[in-house]
């Protein structure tokens, strides 16, 4: 959803007045004026320009991690989901420059996975291996929400960040993915499951069946378990979490950079499949980790308001 007062020029040209021209992966190039909030949570990437110095207040939610599988009866089971942790959220002001060039991510909702799906969500999710038994299923985490300045993705370039949640696993061993954001995403709820991430590594995976830890900008991928499990994927993140084996994953760290051109900024671990800062009105239903009787984890969201 993109919701705002815009003025678009024909061709997608910049229109007089506007504060950021937006151009998606998809969809319609965005002159934004400024003087409504834009909520930016379908399109999951952004070349933005800035066209005039301007002071503009962020918050941001990482996505959801999907809920897992009961790991006895494996995918053709809808009881005993584990639910998949909540996306973080991170808020402050950036001082935009004219004729900067920034980039904007959001993060995709971990998905249920069978067999084959590989590495997870978009900007950046742990997911399972492609050689999973079609019978099991892994659960993908959720991807960071980001800004950087440049069109270059680093850790270097990053501005202000929040971290998505674990894949979740079977809630009969009381395990839940962790949750995303704040300086450190939580630890999953399980012997087997991830650790979340910090501010200079990435979270721990499991120690079995060759599980993954989590990196600059990217969850670990769990398990290559062939005999079957509900494992989880890591959360992306500043670092993101370890991925788990008979477990979920760890949530992905958030971030904000210290000096200019940020100010004010803050950033919240969710808790368990609740998205950080949750009762927030602008967040709608974004970061939400995926439950039980519920497949995925939701997406992503960016809001911004001029001030």
């Amino acid at each position: 959803m993109i919701s705002a007062q815009k003025l678009e020029g024909a061709g997608g040209h910049k229109v007089s007045g506007s504060v950021l021209t937006l151009v998606p992966d998809t969809g319609t190039t965005i002159d934004w004026d400024g003087v409504s909030p834009l909520v930016l949570s379908s399109t999951k990437s952004y070349t933005v320009t800035a066209n005039q110095n301007s002071n503009v207040s962020i918050k941001m939610w990482g996505a959801g991690g999907a809920c897992g599988y009961n790991y006895a009866q494996g995918i053709t089971s809808t009881t005993s989901e584990g639910p998949g942790g909540g996306g973080g959220y991170t808020a402050g002001t950036i001082s935009f420059v004219s004729g900067q060039t920034y980039t904007f991510r959001i993060g995709q909702g971990g998905i249920r996975t069978t067999v084959g799906n590989g590495v997870g969500a978009t900007y950046q999710a742990g997911g399972i291996p492609s050689n999973v038994r079609p019978e099991y299923g892994g659960t993908q985490a959720g991807g960071y929400s980001a800004i950087f300045i440049s069109t270059t993705v680093s850790q270097s370039n990053t501005l202000l960040l929040a971290g998505g949640g674990g894949g979740g696993y079977d809630s009969n061993y009381g395990n839940t993915g962790g949750a995303g954001g704040g300086s450190s995403g939580q630890d999953a709820y399980y012997q087997q499951g991830g650790t979340g991430g910090s501010q200079s590594v990435g979270g721990l995976p499991s120690i079995y069946n060759s599980a993954t830890a989590g990196s600059a900008l990217a969850g670990g991928i769990a398990s290559s378990n062939v005999g079957g499990a509900s494992l989880g994927g890591g959360g992306g993140g500043y670092f993101g979490g370890g991925g788990g084996n008979v477990g979920g994953g760890g949530g992905g760290s958030g971030y904000f950079k210290t000096s200019s051109p940020v100010s004010g900024a803050s950033t919240t671990t969710g808790s368990s499949s609740t998205p950080g800062n949750s009762a927030d009105a602008s967040r709608g239903t974004s970061g939400q980790g995926g439950i039980s009787g519920a497949t995925g984890g939701t997406d992503g969201r960016i809001v911004l308001t001029k001030i």
